[in-house]
């Protein structure tokens, strides 16, 4: 997961960024998200950096 992931808007300008397909953010972000006890994606890099695990 990368700290510009709760810049961007949504899960398919991300792919763009990244070279990969909508679906494959979605469910990469997803478990992300459950596993840091967050529901969505701005709330789950800000405890992935509160916690150290970005940067």
């Amino acid at each position: 997961m990368d700290s510009h992931l709760a810049l961007v808007p949504c899960n398919a300008l991300i792919g763009a960024h990244m070279g990969l397909a909508e679906s494959t953010v979605t469910s990469y972000l997803a478990p992300a998200a459950r596993k840091l006890v967050t529901t969505n994606r701005f709330d789950a890099v800000l405890r992935a950096r509160h916690s150290g695990l970005i940067a």
